[in-house]
């Protein structure tokens, strides 16, 4: 029986457990297995997947049992000496003795955590020789998941498309890993390893998945880049589920963890986590890791957005999100180098700061679209209209057309309680004379009205920005900025009486 949940938006379908439904297969990409076990370990698009499409939305969503898929699929065994410290590992009786006696069988795997724990990340002060004695300094639960995501990236194949690349793919899971490491411990969240690991496997599925569905990512990867599209979002819509469903049947299989599973599991419902005044330290850095760029994206998409959601987490001495950045950026570099990964020509914190300086100088580009949606054909037009949507609204509730929304409506809450504080510091770079900061604000406020239903708002933090950024006089940005803040302080959550 198939389940279809949730939003029809998103077409998302499920497998009731026992009841997948029989249907016509997919010819063009898929081959009926009827016998699993005639399949070779080369595979020829190997499955017992099959397609059904919901008949009244979208006849492109393919239902795949990921169950049925992964025992089909010919998957790699983990190393042994890597479930052997695993299971070591959940024994409280076992120490550094067990875990190197282990070691001493698996001579690579024991140079590796050698390279590891002698890197400039724990700048111990002389070499360390000895395997134990590694183990000994930096602790067992950091070495059981060094040798856990190790070994798991060994068994990750290399489906060679054209539109992913294993050696980036590698860059960026230990890029993840340590941002979610870093913000965890700002967090202070209970078990930082098992933090970093989750988010270092977060998306261990997808090469399995493009290995397994060649024509299908090679579309869906290439889609995310063009259209700046979540690949979660694009599966669920394709498949009816996300590679974190995937990840979490794959850890199953493997008898990985439960907590670093249900973590990756959780890692694509960042939006949903943000919100949830009880999600723990571990789920939120997990989550919010995943918004970092990839090697292969030209433009930090989720740039502003990470900035928006980081603001929110509220904490004593909380660096600013670009120190953080430096701070991974530099992590990245002593542990890519020690352990062969080769370090990228780039760091997140230049991405960052690149796509700060695009969005506090791209208002003539945005114009065009401003132009488009508002029928503007200058920008003293758009200006105007500023003046009047502030004359409409003023003493006026202001409520987003968003606010009756089930799913988002606590969005909007969130948005109009941190209204204030945007106000706050808008007023204080207008008086501190920092026109570049101004300008920045304005223009990330006018994307997040329009996303929180706050269209009113648009026009009139645009007209902050195109002031600014026509180098004004103060009295022109004044003017404009204080209508801005007239309709801000408008603002109301939920629905009108």
């Amino acid at each position: 029986m198939v389940v279809w949940l949730g939003n029809p938006r998103f077409h998302t379908a499920f497998v009731s457990p026992g009841h997948a439904t029989k249907c016509e297969m997919n010819k063009s990409f898929l081959s009926r297995i009827d016998n699993p076990a005639d399949l070779s370990l080369e595979g020829q698009q190997e499955s017992i997947v099959e397609n059904c499409v919901d008949p009244t939305h979208d006849d492109d969503t393919t239902l795949v049992d990921l169950d049925a898929l992964f025992s089909a699929a010919p998957l790699p065994a983990l190393p042994q000496s890597a479930v052997r410290l695993l299971e070591i590992s959940q024994d409280p009786q076992k120490g550094p003795d067990d875990f190197a006696e282990v070691l001493q069988y698996d001579p690579a795997l024991a140079s590796q955590v050698l390279r590891f724990v002698n890197s400039s990340y724990f700048g111990f002060r002389n070499k360390l020789s000895s395997v134990k004695q590694g183990i000994t300094l930096v602790g067992i639960r950091t070495i059981k998941n060094f040798v856990l995501w190790t070994a798991v990236f060994s068994t990750a194949p290399d489906p060679k498309c054209r539109a992913f690349a294993l050696e980036s793919f590698r860059h960026d899971a230990l890029r993840r890993g340590l941002f979610a490491k870093s913000l965890g411990r700002l967090l202070d969240a209970e078990d930082l390893d098992e933090t970093f690991t989750a988010a270092l496997l977060q998306d261990i599925a997808v090469p399995f998945l493009v290995k397994e569905f060649p024509e299908q990512y090679t579309a869906l990867l290439q889609q995310r880049k063009d259209d700046c599209i979540r690949l979660s979002q694009l599966e669920r819509e394709k498949f009816g589920w996300t590679h974190s469903d995937a990840a979490h049947t794959l850890f199953e299989r493997w008898n990985l963890p439960s907590k670093i599973s249900d973590l990756v599991q959780s890692h694509t419902d960042v939006d949903k986590l943000i919100v949830q005044p009880d999600c723990k330290a571990e789920t939120l850095a997990v989550a919010l890791s995943s918004m970092l760029p990839a090697d292969c994206d030209q433009e930090w998409h989720e740039c502003e957005r990470l900035d928006e959601y980081y603001r929110r987490i509220e904490i004593d001495r909380m660096p600013t999100l670009q120190e953080l950045l430096v701070e991974v950026d530099q992590a990245f570099v002593e542990i890519a180098t020690s352990l062969g990964v080769g370090a990228n020509v780039w760091t997140l914190a230049e991405r960052h700061a690149e796509a700060l300086r695009e969005a506090a100088t791209s208002g003539f580009r945005e114009q065009e679209r401003v132009d488009v949606l508002h029928g503007a054909n200058s920008v003293s037009e758009t200006l105007e209209e500023a003046s009047m949507t502030s004359a409409m609204f003023e003493n006026t509730a202001v409520y987003s057309t968003l606010g009756g929304d089930p799913d988002l409506g606590e969005l909007v809450e969130m948005f109009v309680e941190e209204m204030p504080d945007r106000i706050a510091a808008l007023q204080q770079a207008f008086d501190c004379g920092d026109v570049k900061e101004l300008r920045c604000l304005a223009h990330q406020l006018k994307g997040a009205a329009g996303s929180y239903g706050f269209d009113q708002l648009t026009p009139l933090a645009a007209a902050v920005e195109f002031s600014t950024s026509e180098n004004d006089p103060e009295e022109k940005i004044q003017k404009t900025l204080q209508e801005l803040i007239g309709v801000g302080q408008q603002l109301r959550a939920g629905t009108p009486n």
